[in-house]
């Protein structure tokens, strides 16, 4: 019986100290000086799906969320599951493949901090119609070719 009343105060105690460190903790990031990150938006690419295999990657990250005296020093993308590469500003992704792809610009401080934007998710796919006529134009060229073939031998029409 007293193993019991033991192991329970011990509980106790334990939940008790767990609740006073959150307090401790909570109170210490209340009081120190949150630097809020800057917000980078990707305004294109966005969630949509694209004709072309070109799109342009066009990002803004305002300095005036960056505290006093800090301002961007670099940025990068990170294009699928790829590596990332540093860019000095906005630029066009060429050669996309067909499919969905994801996309996220991160940026860097003169602290050394590093922010990132939210991932966006877009797909290439180019326009049918376009597909349609490039087909279609394929057939009409083989099937002249295969008439003039026959006529130029005199076979039958």
């Amino acid at each position: 019986m007293l193993g019991t009343a033991v192991k329970k105060t011990a509980s106790a105690l334990c939940m008790l100290s767990i609740f006073l460190l959150s307090i401790f903790q909570f109170s210490n990031l209340a009081t120190a000086n949150p630097i809020i990150p800057p917000y980078i938006h990707i305004q294109s690419p966005q969630n949509k799906i694209y004709s072309s295999n070109e799109i342009e990657l066009n990002f803004a990250a305002p300095s005036v969320e960056l505290p006093e005296n800090t301002y961007f020093t670099s940025f990068s993308y990170k294009l699928d599951n790829f590596s990332v590469v540093t860019i000095d500003g906005n630029l066009t992704l060429t050669s996309l493949p067909w499919g969905s792809h994801s996309i996220i610009v991160y940026a860097q401080d003169n602290e050394g901090l590093s922010y990132f934007s939210q991932t966006v998710y877009f797909d290439v796919y180019f326009n049918s119609m376009g597909l349609a006529a490039l087909i279609i134009a394929a057939f009409v060229c083989v099937g002249l070719l295969v008439y003039l073939k026959r006529y130029k031998r005199g076979l039958p029409r």
